[in-house]
């Protein structure tokens, strides 16, 4: 019974577990989990079952009762943002093999290469040759000390801060060729001359950008990514 409170559920101890919805018989199996106290927990996509709704509140409920255990606990995942929230660690596989292990901020913030950035969020790319310890873009000039002059790279920009629509006269001409909004954030994506792709940008709903319109963008120097072109 304890661990049925811990999980929301003693209301319901008299109840088979055919006789529970999605979310409750989540619970029903964290419960179980946690019966025998055990040092160490593996568990294998948990939310996978769960709608969007369910699973946001369920894996809430799931982290408080986690901490509360005490006990080591290793989630698998295809979710990066169910791994960054529950991960005091993360350990990156590709192909078998660890590809990148660290915190939530280091593995987002310090990808090792691109294809770690990619697995954490999309990603715009531009190509770019390092001239004199800067690099010339499509949307400015950015600086790169460390590289060696003529280093062929990539700058990899995430739709959150890493470029920003500005105002007229400032950064690059582009237009918007699309714009998604949802639960309060629009993602807009422009077309740049010399990018293969448009670029994303992310930001509070607003009605002053749509479909069509000629906008100014420009990148924020201090939240992109760069990574030496293979």
């Amino acid at each position: 019974l304890p661990c049925l409170k811990s999980v929301g559920l003693s209301d319901r101890a008299d109840r088979f577990p055919s006789q529970l919805s999605g979310g409750p018989q989540q619970r029903l199996a964290l419960a179980r989990s946690i019966a025998p106290k055990p040092g160490l927990l593996l568990l294998d996509e948990p939310f996978s079952s769960l709608d969007a709704r369910l699973r946001e509140s369920v894996r809430a409920e799931t982290l408080a009762v986690l901490r509360e255990t005490r006990a080591t606990c290793v989630i698998v995942t295809h979710d990066p943002e169910e791994a960054m929230l529950f991960g005091d660690k993360i350990a990156l596989l590709r192909d078998g093999q660890i590809a990148q292990i660290g915190s939530s901020d280091e593995i987002y913030n310090s990808p090792l290469d691109l294809s770690v950035a990619r697995f954490f969020s999309p990603i715009s790319e531009m190509h770019a040759t390092v001239v004199n310890g800067f690099a010339e873009t499509p949307l400015g000039k950015l600086s790169v000390a460390g590289r060696s002059n003529g280093a062929k790279i990539i700058v990899a920009m995430r739709p959150v801060a890493s470029a920003n629509l500005v105002e007229k006269g400032e950064g690059a001409m582009g237009r918007v060729v699309n714009k998604h909004t949802a639960i309060g954030i629009d993602t807009i994506e422009v077309a740049v001359s010399g990018i293969d792709q448009p670029v994303r940008v992310r930001r509070p709903a607003s009605d002053d950008v749509y479909p069509g319109q000629d906008v100014n963008i420009a990148i924020n120097p201090n939240r992109v990514l760069v990574f030496d072109a293979i």
